[in-house]
């Protein structure tokens, strides 16, 4: 074969492979785009069904130790009498000698309850940012930018957090450590 046949024939190829290439990745990225971001915003959704049931299964948790509650309003001014000055266990001696039958395990149920449940919550927020971010990441790639619309715009997610919190980013102190807020 000629130098020139062998030439025209190995740039073909090379026109060929690259033509396929291009025609692959520009339907691959946009694809894997798409899973990107229907995943977050299916996690957005997971985050909510989570917050929904976490709150359900606290409610009822708490509604068990509630039925303590009115008889607890009742006598409280009787633990500041004479009888629990000076005593570390006030709360245990006060629920011992008005409710026998008080298992004070409900409470402990309850605190892991809100303990796990909360833990459960932040993970699921926490991988969500994690997959806002591989998304971010993804569409601003330079390369992955010359196969998507240019108009293409981050997914926007909806964090749960506190007023509190938000304070404290705002302002950008957290000097109030005083978790019972006994300045009231």
């Amino acid at each position: 074969m000629k130098k020139s046949t062998v030439l025209a024939l190995s740039i073909s190829i090379l026109v060929v492979i690259l033509l396929t290439t291009y025609t692959v990745l520009s339907f691959k990225i946009p694809t894997i785009e798409i899973e990107k971001r229907t995943g977050v915003e299916g996690q957005q959704k997971k985050c909510m069904v989570h917050q929904a049931n976490m709150w359900n299964i606290l409610k009822e948790k708490a509604g068990v130790t509630e039925q303590y509650k009115g008889t607890f309003e009742k006598v409280f001014p009787q633990m500041v009498d004479k009888e629990f000055s000076n005593d570390q266990n006030v709360m245990v001696k006060f629920f011992q000698q008005n409710f026998p039958e008080f298992k004070t395990d409900l409470l402990n149920d309850l605190m892991q309850s809100i303990k796990i449940e909360r833990t459960g919550f932040t993970t699921e927020q926490d991988f969500l940012i994690d997959m806002q971010r591989e998304h971010k990441n993804y569409i601003m790639n330079k390369f992955n930018k010359l196969f998507l619309d240019s108009d293409l715009k981050e997914v926007e997610i909806k964090l749960i957090t506190s007023s509190r919190t938000n304070a404290i980013y705002e302002s950008g102190v957290e000097d109030d450590i005083d978790l019972f807020d006994s300045k009231k």
